[in-house]
């Protein structure tokens, strides 16, 4: 997926220079700011614009080929109803002419619906749109118009399709200007909030609509991620920073600052681009490892007295072998976290079973001290956060912010905490036994986690998880 294919316009706000907004694509459609709207806090990125007065909007310069369909993508706040305001006639966003009254391709609210909307005035009159009043108010929502050359166009909020209607055997034209937050002024002006407009000569497919939603998406940014002190290792699927699917790289970035990276793996340290995890679009960004996939973080990770290991994932499927969430014991590494499947009385029990070496060089028998399960059944097949760490002298295991009690997690030995030169998650340090399931952000601390913290890591993300 690359949503930087097709993109002609993308006007993000945040780079606003003397009245200059800046085209983020490579076409330099640069607008500029009339009749000055504010530059107030941004609604998915830094900045956004505020238009409340007759005749603001910015003007851009267009030369775009609509034949073969157009995406218009757009971040909107209202804070009153459409009906409300002045204008009949609101244009949030237009690529219009700048004579004709009537030929558009864009965004306009007549009365209280926000429309995609499409018109021409010769050789005949020809207009089409769809219509959606279910806005919030106070809320950012994103808007999608879709033209498709097969004849449909449709209208998206939020990732989810609106309505659709036919248009026959139109195509759209190219006007002479790009328009936000209006269009002439005797022809109606928005009264909201603008974060983000991005056009597209293309029509965007239902699955990369709903990816530009996700990643856009400011109640799936980790802005208010849990806490981050003495992170040795921080992947989140769903930052555009730790992982941008327009990129298509086989790199999964740290974010704590060590400058490590995840890399596809067959296991012992060899990397390969082929085997790394599928991106999904699940709790914002996630990476489906399909009892398959599996990554290397090569290192050297710094080892420490004290470890903790904090996953959100998503277990898929039961096997009848291992299935491991990460192994350190490749190159110096000391303990391996899995989650396997066991039977009892001809029921399956599901375990999260956790096993780390009291030495490096005696690593324990199955059912010895160092070894510890939670049969806690009631996470699979969705997401689960799981915490577990060492302090040097016992260790704990956490379940969706509250600790298992386990004999097994109590032992006087201090337990060693090495990270290993190459650092597998999603499968075994030998490349097998990957997990069928997806995981989506992964954190390893030099330090315990107090009980505590535990569950304000748990309570800062479970939205988006839907917990």
């Amino acid at each position: 997926m690359n949503l930087n294919k097709g993109l002609v316009g993308y006007w993000t706000m945040d780079s606003i220079d003397g009245g200059k907004v800046r085209d983020s694509s490579a076409n330099d459609n640069h607008g500029e700011m009339l009749d000055t709207p504010k530059v107030v806090d941004g609604l998915i990125g830094s900045q956004a614009l505020e238009f409340d007065e007759e005749d603001s909007r910015v003007e851009a310069g267009s030369d775009i080929d609509f034949s073969q369909g157009f995406t218009f993508s757009h971040w909107i706040r209202l804070e009153k109803r459409l009906e409300e305001m002045d204008a009949t006639n609101k244009i949030t966003f237009a690529n219009a002419s700048e004579s004709g009254t009537r030929d558009y391709n864009g965004f306009k609210n007549r009365h209280d619906d926000i429309r995609i909307a499409t018109g021409q005035e010769d050789p005949e009159q020809v207009f089409h749109s769809v219509s959606d009043s279910d806005y919030q108010l106070n809320v950012a929502h994103q808007y999608v118009g879709v033209w498709r050359p097969s004849g449909v166009l449709e209208l998206w909020r939020d990732g989810k399709i609106v309505g659709s209607v036919d248009t026959g055997d139109w195509t759209p034209r190219n006007w002479d200007k790009n328009y936000i937050g209006g269009h002439q002024g005797d022809n109606g002006w928005f009264e909201g909030i603008v974060g983000e407009s991005r056009v597209y000569n293309r029509a965007l497919s239902e699955k990369e609509i709903k990816t530009l939603y996700q990643m856009r998406n400011p109640s799936l940014q980790v802005s208010n991620a849990p806490e981050r002190s003495d992170l040795v290792l921080y992947l989140d699927a769903g930052n555009r920073r730790s992982y941008d699917p327009d990129q298509e790289e086989y790199r999964w970035y740290d974010l704590s600052g060590n400058g490590f990276e995840a890399h596809g793996t067959t296991g012992e340290g060899s990397l390969d681009d082929s085997e790394f995890p599928e991106w999904t679009l699940e709790a914002g960004g996630s990476f489906d490892f399909a009892g398959t996939y599996g990554l290397n973080v090569p290192g050297p990770l710094p080892d420490s007295d004290e470890l903790t290991i904090e996953v959100w994932m998503k277990r898929k499927d039961l096997t009848d072998s291992n299935n491991y969430i990460s192994d350190a014991r490749n190159g110096g590494g000391t303990w391996h976290l899995t989650n396997y499947r066991n039977y009892s009385n001809d029921s399956p029990v599901r375990h999260i079973n956790i096993s780390w070496d009291l030495e490096a060089d005696d690593p324990p028998e199955e059912d010895e001290d160092g070894n510890a399960s939670t049969p806690e059944s009631n996470w699979w097949d969705r997401w689960t956060h799981i915490v577990f760490m060492s302090d040097g002298s016992e260790s704990r295991l956490y379940v969706d912010g509250e600790r298992i009690n386990d004999e097994r997690l109590k032992n006087d030995d201090p337990f060693s905490t090495g990270l290993g030169e190459d650092f597998a998650i999603g499968n075994r340090y030998t490349g097998s036994q990957s997990l069928d399931g997806e995981i989506a952000v992964f954190r390893v601390y030099n330090r315990a986690l107090p009980d505590k913290q535990v569950k304000i890591n748990y309570r800062a993300e479970k939205n988006r998880f839907n917990k």
